[in-house]
């Protein structure tokens, strides 16, 4: 069988990262397909790809060259064309289109391209040529997600045209070992955007504490002249060598104890990936592609762009913690094996062609659009990791810029493991739960997508569903919508919002709730349509389980906001009835703090009492393993009462027992495995715990319950499946 021919235009005549790129492409690919690659007659392309079993064809890229590289292309018959920097984009595709080929590609290095810095009236211009180019093509491809945001946003080109295949290296690994040298080094074209000048001005700084650290620059480049009298202006000549550009990167990178990438402005950041390969801890910015490639403080650090002062601390750092710099190394070099080889980047691109040449067999997957405000977190986006493992889901999420999330402001938070994409978009009153909207982002993403399922992550009420739900029944009549809701009382909303809430449950498809009391509500509000329960999920697993009670005091604890609808004050009543063994610790901050400390000097207890203030949910783990109970006195109110109970959850999944108030959905997430009272009860909540304290066997058993209950019930694995068995009802 004949293989497909794939043809290759790049114009370069260099040997960089975008030509290393092609090198590892094509040595991957070159079994499968029938290559040729076409570049200018001096490019480096032509000696370097002689050991690869590819043709090679050169034209200089001229305007006028197009009817001869058409006629070229024509006479091989060429089933795919895929274009390389510059000129290659522009004539190549020109000259596929006139040859009549079906599939062009074109592949984007760049968050700045060349032309955004010309005129304004140049840079108009190129920029409708390349909006013109873009339509020509079949699929463009971006280096990273940056890039293909940038694109995205400046070029305006559909989100389902272009997609991300992050660059590979094909660089042998080495081991990891524990340095104990001081060399510092970087592999860099010598360019303003590489920003090789904070690295030198961080030298100063590095040098005061280690004299004998040394900075190696390889490459070379506009700069180099600009950057070599930088040096001798500090005063650096025996501590910076550039030692230009270098044939073997793995003797350079072997001979370095910390890699760093000071660019400005990075799009991937192969060089990165190169040295992590060869088991190097990484510095790098916080600009562009390095942002994808490194986990911060996991698989490298990231500073500030131009910034000298954090680079030299980070530096720093790791000369003074050997053991924590080999560990970035480590997981440095597993993230670039896993997901940033060069074999991974060619069957990522083989099957962007296979797509295309093949669509008959190419397995339909149902296209879901995710949007909701909490996913703004890592630990939020979970659940959505584990959706994204059902092979027939093609999984997108839309999440605002920020939002307030964990007791912070968080901005919207990526880890770029390639199973699903994040879309940032903007928002008017965001950190409203009502009023938040999107703005054009939204129509944008539901148009270019054009979703089987839409999966509302927001209240009936809000505006974000009912721009959503709206548009999907004007414009996306095929769509399916679900929407969540955890709203457990009755309420009767203001206009315009009791008809956003009427508008929702008569449109929508099917609803997501997190307890049983919410299924009532919404039947009695009118909602026809399905509804089902799905507990919500957390990641269980980063707790660690409590082994055994306290042996000097029995602690019970209080984790949440400090408001009186949480029943703080109930619990500190309670605790004054209680003997003197045991201890209150009081997790959380809120409005109601300074009137408990009041309270409970009134009470005589302060002394017994800690509080320890809002915990970082990092440290949370530690704080439940000094509890002996978690206890949940929660009171309904007019316009509250206990949705969930997150902090539940927590504790049964730290083996901690729990005693909660029958508020809201607290009996529903603890199923038997706590002790209940009734809100308010605080002679039978004093009851509760002593009967608890006072009987080993009990607290082994709920803790047992618990710590099994939380397990089996609250992962985002099961979450995920529940809400996956909504999906194939909705794709029936």
């Amino acid at each position: 069988m004949s293989k497909h021919k794939i043809l290759f235009t790049i114009y370069s005549t260099g040997f960089a990262g975008t030509e290393k790129q092609l090198y590892s492409l094509c040595k991957n690919i070159s079994d499968d397909f029938d290559i040729t690659i076409i570049c200018p007659k001096d490019s480096r392309i032509n000696e370097e790809f002689t050991n690869l079993n590819v043709n090679i064809k050169n034209y200089e890229f001229k305007l006028n060259e197009i009817v001869d590289i058409s006629t070229y292309i024509k006479k091989e018959c060429f089933d795919i064309v895929h274009n390389y920097l510059g000129k290659a984009e522009l004539i190549g595709t020109l000259a596929a289109k006139l040859a009549g080929v079906k599939y062009v590609i074109t592949t984007k290095h760049f968050i700045k391209p060349a032309y955004t810095l010309r005129s304004p009236l140049k840079k108009y211009l190129s920029l409708l040529s390349h909006k013109f180019i873009n339509r020509l093509n079949s699929k463009i491809i971006t280096v990273s997600e940056s890039v293909r945001e940038v694109t995205v946003k400046r070029e305006g080109e559909a989100l389902s045209k272009v997609i991300t295949v992050y660059n590979g290296t094909g660089i042998e690994s080495k081991d990891a070992v524990k340095s104990a040298g001081f060399k510092i080094g970087t592999l860099s074209r010598l360019s303003e955007e590489k920003g090789i000048e904070y690295l030198i001005e961080a030298m100063p700084q590095v040098l005061k504490k280690y004299p004998n650290a040394k900075c190696l620059i390889a490459g070379r480049g506009p700069s180099e002249h600009i950057l070599k009298q930088k040096v001798d202006a500090l005063g650096l000549g025996d501590n910076v060598k550039f030692v230009g550009f270098v044939d073997d990167i793995k003797v350079f990178l072997d001979e370095l104890d910390i890699f760093v990438l000071p660019a400005i402005e990075e799009p991937f950041g192969l060089a990165i990936i190169e040295a992590q390969m060869r088991g190097k801890p990484v510095i790098a910015t916080d600009a562009g592609g390095p942002k994808e490639i490194i986990i911060n403080g996991k698989s490298g650090l990231l500073v500030s762009p131009k910034d000298s002062k954090s680079l030299a601390n980070g530096v720093i750092s790791l000369f003074e913690n050997r053991e924590y710099a080999y560990k970035l190394a480590l997981e440095g070099q597993k993230r670039a094996k896993e997901l940033f080889a060069a074999d991974r980047m060619a069957q990522e691109t083989a099957k962007v062609y296979e797509e295309l040449l093949n669509p008959d067999k190419i397995e339909k997957k149902s296209k879901v659009l995710i949007i909701g405000h909490h996913f703004v977190t890592k630990n939020n986006q979970r659940r959505i990791e584990e959706l994204a493992k059902h092979k027939d889901l093609e999984i997108s999420l839309l999440s605002p810029y920020w939002w307030h999330e964990e007791s912070r402001k968080v901005y919207l938070e990526k880890d770029y493991d390639k199973s699903y994409a994040i879309h940032k978009g903007r928002t008017l009153f965001t950190n409203h739960t009502a009023l938040s909207f999107y703005l054009f982002s939204v129509y944008k993403l539901l148009w270019s997508i054009k979703p089987d399922i839409i999966e509302l992550s927001e209240e009936p009420w809000s505006l974000t569903t009912f721009q959503v739900l709206l548009f999907k029944k004007l414009f996306l009549r095929k769509s399916t919508v679900m929407f969540y809701s955890a709203q457990n009382i009755n309420k009767k909303y203001p206009f315009p919002f009791n008809l956003i809430e009427r508008f929702t449950l008569y449109n929508a498809d099917y609803c997501n709730c997190c307890n049983n009391e919410v299924v009532d509500v919404l039947k009695s509000k009118g909602l026809k349509n399905k509804i089902k329960v799905v507990p919500l999920s957390f990641d269980i697993h980063r707790f660690e389980r409590k082994v055994a009670r306290n042996s000097n005091y029995f602690t019970i604890g209080f984790v949440g906001r400090l408001d009186v609808k949480k029943g703080i004050f109930d619990l500190a009543l309670a605790f004054c009835m209680l003997c003197e063994d045991c201890r209150l610790l009081i997790v959380g901050d809120g409005p109601a703090k300074n009137q408990l400390i009041d309270m409970l000097e009134k009470l005589g207890v302060s002394k017994r009492v800690k509080l320890a203030g809002a915990i970082n949910i990092k440290d949370i783990n530690t704080c439940y393993h000094k509890m002996d109970a978690l206890i949940i006195p929660s009171k309904t109110t007019k316009q509250w009462k206990e949705q969930f109970g997150r902090v539940i959850v927590e504790a049964m999944a730290s083996g901690v027992p729990v005693i909660g108030s029958d508020s809201g959905s607290i009996p529903e997430v603890m199923a038997n495995c706590g002790l209940l009272f009734k809100e308010g009860g605080i002679e039978e909540l004093t009851e509760k715990i002593n009967i608890l304290k006072n009987d080993s066997n009990l607290w082994q058993e709920l803790s047992d319950f618990g710590y099994k209950l939380s397990h089996a019930v609250y992962t985002h694995n099961k979450r995920a499946e529940g809400i996956y068995q909504i999906y194939k009802e909705l794709m029936r």
